[in-house]
């Protein structure tokens, strides 16, 4: 049977699968107060009932990659620590162990250190969600923002013994980091407010890793050309970073995408020998309260990058990409919402947005997708049979949504199997 998987009460935000399994993110929507998420991990055979991992009081589960033995890894977060997890394929718990790295406090710091509140902290003040995974065969790649705001990478070797540190490497240096407030409303549904504080990244199929993170609300234009002496293009106001290492560690260079206008970084793939990575940017303040466009910046070996919009119905976002066997992409995400041009206050009311794109990135085909009441989101996409499996929520919130009765704040999430 087809997977056609619905969850009450809670968001899919990422799901991945392989070999007949499938595990993703649950995320319970809920009224914005500090960047805590609450969320849980569910594992699955085909159709089946999934089962799930809820963390300890406390703690938040911030993410989770799928190994080629079906084995899970996970990272939980506090205000400060952080702890790794190693699941079997159908959810049980195999090892938890607590993560510190001394060397967080000596990485550099680009800016006054009066900005900086525990440098200890394996996680930024701003929020806990701030740390991500990727598999290395079934070895773990983590890329975290530390509390000195500094964008640390690290390898695991896993084994009998647990988790074993292989080697860490600096990203990008400690920089001031200043995040946005929700005023006059209550959610956010994209994440926004936070995402200058994001990290995203993925592992090719040869052991490459990339790292991408945004400037906005940051002084890191300054800080990484101070710190690696490297000259960025004059005038630059926004911009992608995109670091690659080595299977080793080794940092091969960071590719710089500027951008005129303010972006939002909200997903890395490698496609081929190419990093492609998605999100929104605002590209013009009309009346009607359209003007941000989704993205897709490619990174190709030895070429500038290319950087396409995607523009389906008035405001867009891309979470996430898929490659195809043919070198298109199939682009998940949402269309059809607005968002108040002098603020950050986003619709209840968008569409789903499931889409094929060549392989320049624009739009070839936009694919029917069931949609729900009030806010669409298609958040993740996972390869599966052939085809691929989408996660992502329906009857989501808007910003004020939840104004007069904060109940208003919730979704329903799905798991959906589909082919071209």
């Amino acid at each position: 049977m087809p997977v056609q998987y619905a969850l009450s009460g809670a968001a899919i935000v990422k799901v991945r699968a392989a070999g007949g399994a499938w595990a993703a993110l649950a995320e319970t929507q809920k009224v914005e107060t500090q960047t805590r998420p609450e969320r849980r991990l569910l594992f699955a055979q085909g159709s089946g009932t999934p089962a799930t991992y809820t963390p300890p009081a406390g703690w938040s589960l911030l993410d989770f990659t799928q190994h080629p033995s079906l084995e899970v890894s996970a990272i939980l977060g506090t205000d400060t620590e952080a702890r790794l997890l190693r699941f079997d394929s159908r959810g049980t718990l195999l090892r938890e162990q607590a993560f510190a790295d001394p060397a967080v406090r000596h990485d550099a710091y680009m800016d006054d250190p009066i900005y900086v509140r525990d440098p200890d902290a394996m996680l930024p003040y701003v929020t806990r969600d701030a740390a991500r995974l990727a598999s290395l065969g079934e070895e773990a790649v983590l890329a975290l923002r530390t509390g000195k705001d500094a964008v640390v990478a690290y390898r695991f070797g896993y084994g009998p013994a647990g988790f074993t540190q292989r080697w860490r490497t600096l990203v990008e240096p400690g920089v001031q980091l200043g995040l946005s407030a929700i005023i006059g409303g209550g959610f956010d549904p994209f994440q926004s407010l936070s995402n200058p504080a994001h990290v995203r990244l993925d592992v090719s199929a040869t052991g490459r890793i990339a790292i991408a993170v945004q400037s906005d609300r940051s002084n890191l234009i300054d800080g990484h050309a101070r710190h690696f002496h490297e000259t960025l293009p004059a005038g630059m106001a926004y911009g992608l970073f995109v670091t690659e290492l080595d299977a080793a560690g080794t940092r091969l260079g960071t590719r710089v995408v500027p951008m005129a206008v303010r972006p939002e970084v909200h997903g890395v793939r490698w496609v081929g020998d190419t990093v492609a990575v998605t999100g929104r940017q605002r590209t013009s303040t009309p009346a009607d309260h359209a003007g941000w466009d989704a993205y897709v910046a490619l990174l190709e070996p030895g070429q500038a990058p290319r950087v396409q919009l995607v523009d389906v119905d008035r405001c867009d976002i891309v979470f996430d990409l898929l490659p195809l066997a043919d070198g298109r992409m199939l682009a998940a995400g949402t269309t059809g919402y607005t968002q108040n041009p002098g603020g950050a206050s986003i619709s209840e009311t968008s569409q789903p947005l499931l889409a094929v794109l060549d392989a320049n990135g624009a739009v070839q085909q936009r694919l029917p997708f069931t949609a729900g009441a009030r806010q669409n989101q298609v958040r993740s996409l996972a390869a599966w049979n052939g085809g691929w499996l989408a996660g992502g929520l329906v009857n989501g919130p808007g910003t004020h949504s939840g104004d007069g009765d904060p109940a208003l704040i919730f979704a329903d999430g799905y798991v959906r199997e589909g082919k071209l």
